[in-house]
């Protein structure tokens, strides 16, 4: 009885952490960490990406950060693909989002664009959390004023 107790509780734990709705669309950037994403229907999403914070848009590095962000969604049409993790206190939802060049909030921290969300990373899977930390370490010295 006490396994079975112990294998519930467990599985309660991993699905509260697990990823929610997935939706595609055209993403138009708003910040360094922020898109709005407009779907086939033409509703729009708020989009804030998931474990990363960019710098503010009132600092020269949030212009630089933005730049960035917008030269990664150009690559691919502005398509992108999000899966929901949770929504924040402003209603957006924060999500992990993938072009076809693979994770955007990822290749933000790799450009040095971005750093990695300390607070809200220990929620994802041990392989996403890695995979983000390593992407910061590798990150260019000079960070995103060496991007053009």
């Amino acid at each position: 009885m006490e396994k079975r107790a112990i294998l519930l509780i467990f599985l309660l734990l991993c699905l509260s952490y697990a990823f929610g709705d997935t939706f595609s669309g055209k993403a138009w950037v708003i910040d360094g960490d922020s898109l709005r994403v407009t779907l086939p229907d033409l509703t729009k999403r708020e989009v804030r990406l998931f474990g990363i914070d960019a710098p503010e848009m009132s600092t020269k590095a949030g212009h630089l950060a933005k730049r960035s962000m917008i030269h990664l969604i150009a690559k691919d049409d502005r398509m992108v693909t999000c899966t929901q993790v949770d929504i924040d206190k402003y209603g957006r939802y924060v999500s992990i989002c993938k072009n076809k060049n693979g994770d955007i909030a990822r290749a933000m921290l790799k450009q040095g664009c971005a750093k990695v969300y300390t607070y809200f990373i220990k929620k994802a899977p041990a392989q996403l959390r890695k995979s983000y930390l390593k992407a910061e370490l590798i990150a260019n010295k000079h960070g995103c004023n060496s991007r053009k």
